[in-house]
């Protein structure tokens, strides 16, 4: 080995600050460490994130034993039950081994952990859609410079408060807030909350939505009005609405009640162009608005069919972006 290649791979185990060896090429899943900001709100994200306290987090990059030369990769933003309990990675770790036999590495990240969190079901502002907003640019920023990965060949796909994160990061006001000069090549909301924007500016790039008719936690009727003022205003986005399907289709488990969680079926939420949440039924901030629009309990869990045919779609639209 030259002692210009030992130098450089000093130089690149600094920068990605990984916790094992460097694996070059292969399938070894590595731990990447960086540093994203604890801000709180979307108004917070907007005031300029440069005053948001410096936070540690991670993901978990995966490239496929297969790949050669510099290969597309998703990043994956879990939800509210967090990515990396027994249920949360037999719902999510299937969605990456399709990514991967498809040649494509993956890089699941968790915003809950290094902040102190397993979860946030109950207690959503323990960790805010906002500041994982950040988290993802941040992490697409360091992938961009990673280079084993094709920066122009970067999706970004996420379930349930993931999902909004997924949306919400299209969004131009934050993404220019944000600063980071790299683009998604792709968003994927995965059973999501809707919510429309008073600066209705996206990155224009294409969109799925993802989310069953059944969806008592993040409902489907309010992606219909926006998916629809969306196209009107030219952007590519589809939504597919699966029948019969609760929230969590992808899951492992029988339908069930779980009573810790509230339901958002009620409620529709505005962002306005200072990136205040409205909850618009009953014109109070989002807080405020969710106590009194939201009700008790939710059912989430498996449908065999919804689950088959998300993966399908997926598997087609990634396809056809990335030009596999």
């Amino acid at each position: 080995m030259t002692k210009f290649t030992s130098a450089l791979m000093v130089v690149l185990a600094i920068v990605f600050s990984v916790s094992l060896s460097y694996a070059g090429w292969g399938d070894k899943t590595e731990k990447i460490k960086f540093m994203s900001k604890d801000l709180g709100a979307y108004v917070d994200v907007l005031d300029g994130i440069e005053n948001g306290k410096d936070v540690e987090i991670y993901g978990k990059l995966t490239i496929p034993k297969k790949a050669k030369g510099k290969v597309p990769c998703i990043i994956w933003m879990h939800g509210s039950s967090g990515g990396f309990s027994q249920n949360a990675c037999a719902r999510i770790d299937p969605w990456l081994d399709m990514f991967h036999d498809m040649g494509i590495a993956t890089f699941k990240l968790n915003s809950f952990n290094p902040r102190g969190f397993e979860s946030v079901v109950g207690n959503q502002r323990a960790v805010t859609s906002a500041e994982m907003v950040v988290d993802v640019y941040k992490a697409l920023e360091l992938l961009s410079n990673d280079p084993r990965i094709d920066a122009t060949k970067i999706g970004l796909m996420g379930g349930s408060k993931g999902g909004i994160v997924a949306f919400v990061a299209m969004w131009e006001p934050i993404y220019e807030a944000i600063g980071v000069k790299a683009q998604f090549a792709f968003h994927i909301s995965l059973y999501g909350m809707a919510l429309d924007f008073e600066d209705f500016r996206f990155i224009d790039v294409p969109l799925l939505i993802l989310v069953g008719d059944k969806d008592d936690y993040t409902p489907h009727e309010p992606w219909k009005d926006i998916a629809n003022k969306m196209v009107a205003n030219h952007y590519d986005v589809e939504l597919v609405v699966y029948e019969g399907a609760h929230h969590s289709f992808d899951s492992t488990f029988q339908p069930a009640n779980y009573p810790k969680a509230h339901s958002y079926k009620n409620c529709r939420f505005f962002l306005d162009k200072k990136g205040t949440s409205i909850e618009t039924t009953t014109g109070l901030e989002e807080l405020e608005g969710m106590k009194k629009c939201r009700c008790g309990g939710v059912t989430v869990g498996y449908n065999r069919q919804a689950k088959k045919d998300s993966k399908i779609k997926v598997n087609e639209f990634v396809s056809k972006v990335f030009g596999l």
